[in-house]
């Protein structure tokens, strides 16, 4: 009866006495769980034409771009956050995740007229591997009117042609971006 007790009282012990450190930019969530299913969200919308010229304006001055009436806008975000199921992945995982964006967005976008866009804030975990990419670095812009919610690492906005638009925060997305592709105006 004495060592369940002593046992009880050290491992009662421990657990009070560990601090675990809250949720931050500097120590994201990195597992997907009910956590994060519940800050991955998405938003449906619709811009009339003066909001479609002006985001379309607003865009290519603050990024540097040119951005045809006619084409759909894919907007690929990546910045610090409370959740990042990437963060603490390898260097090798990270180099092949940003090639995959990169490359799988192409695919589904090819014959779309899809102006497509990557996108991300100085404080995001790797910019240090999208400096020397096709990544544009935010001048503050997007962060500040199109994503201002920094609970996940990423995130995407699909603007089509006729204003409709998909916003959403999440990492696992192109299954999301080929089903609205795919979807006439």
């Amino acid at each position: 009866m004495k060592y369940p007790l002593i046992a009880f009282v050290c491992i009662f012990t421990l657990v009070i006495s560990c601090k675990s450190k809250p949720l931050s930019k500097e120590n994201p969530h990195n597992k997907y769980g009910r956590s994060y299913a519940k800050k991955a969200t998405g938003f449906v919308g619709k811009l009339n034409n003066t909001q479609l010229d002006s985001v379309r304006i607003s865009l290519s001055q603050n990024l540097n771009v040119n951005i045809e009436k006619k084409q759909i806008i894919l907007l690929h975000y990546r910045q610090a956050a409370n959740f990042c199921i990437s963060y603490g992945m390898t260097e090798k995982f990270i180099q092949n995740f940003i090639n995959n964006t990169q490359n799988i967005s192409e695919r589904f976008t090819k014959n779309h007229n899809t102006k497509t866009l990557f996108v991300y804030t100085k404080d995001y975990y790797f910019e240090k591997y999208l400096s020397n990419t096709n990544w544009i670095l935010d001048n503050g812009f997007v962060q500040n009117s199109i994503f201002p919610d920094n609970e996940i690492c990423s995130g995407f906005i699909l603007i089509k042609t006729n204003g409709e638009f998909y916003k959403y925060y999440g990492e696992d997305y192109f299954s999301i971006i080929k089903r609205l592709l795919n979807t006439e105006n």
